[in-house]
């Protein structure tokens, strides 16, 4: 059974800013990402540090605009690489980070192994090179993150002021406090399901993939230039 949507809209932390929190119910049966097709490529950037990562990339390289995808813990797969073909096709280029290095996330314990094991210095590095190699080209970049990846890419954002122009974040209630998202001064969008919408085992139901994806699209659509 669906729970009803709901759209809250508050000014941020400067004023003309907003965040739009949207609330979606999840049913208990359907998949999603499986129909979409992958016709991006797997690309190596290198970091300040000189160590290589791979990034999944869609999308025209001559594009206006640009997206930056940070996954949850389940990591650098088919969702995300999904997720960054729907951006695609709206006209981005789009770049999904692998900062699980290069490891698999077969379930939740390994999940949890990985995070432990990957030092903060390493993802920010990673994101850094990412950021950097969308705005050699792209004149807006907006920095689409999931769960555990929120933090990260709330961390960018405000280490790289001015460089990026909207934050949207998909997240579960159980996750942590985010409350410091509240405080950036980029537009935000805040969607919040009772699963995460990478998961991957389990199912995440069609539907409520397409009501994240159609709010995302109304939130860049008055957000971006």
């Amino acid at each position: 059974m669906y729970r009803r949507m709901r759209m809250r809209m508050a000014p941020a932390a400067v004023g003309g800013l907003l965040l739009a929190y949207l609330l979606i119910g999840l049913p208990t049966s359907g998949t999603a990402a499986e129909a979409i097709s992958l016709a991006g490529q797997l690309l190596k950037l290198k970091t300040a540090y000189h160590t290589r990562f791979n990034v999944y990339v869609a999308g025209p390289e001559q594009a206006v605009r640009g997206a930056l995808l940070v996954p949850d813990r389940w990591g650098f797969h088919r969702p995300a690489m999904a997720w960054a073909e729907r951006l695609a096709a709206q006209g981005y280029r789009a770049v999904v980070v692998d900062y699980f290095e290069g490891r698999r996330v077969p379930d939740e314990v390994t999940a949890r192994e990985i995070l432990r094991d990957i030092d903060p210095v390493w993802i920010e590095a990673n994101l850094d090179s990412a950021l950097s190699y969308l705005r050699r080209r792209q004149q807006q970049v907006v920095v689409v993150a999931w769960g555990e990846g929120i933090a990260h890419a709330m961390d960018l954002v405000q280490r790289r002021p001015g460089e990026v122009q909207a934050l949207v974040s998909y997240h579960t209630r159980r996750s942590k406090d985010l409350t410091p998202m509240r405080e950036l001064t980029v537009p935000m969008l805040e969607v919040v399901t009772e699963r995460s919408l990478l998961r991957r085992t389990g199912g995440v139901p069609a539907q409520a993939v397409e009501e994240a994806w159609q709010a995302t699209l109304e939130f860049l659509s008055a957000n971006l230039e």
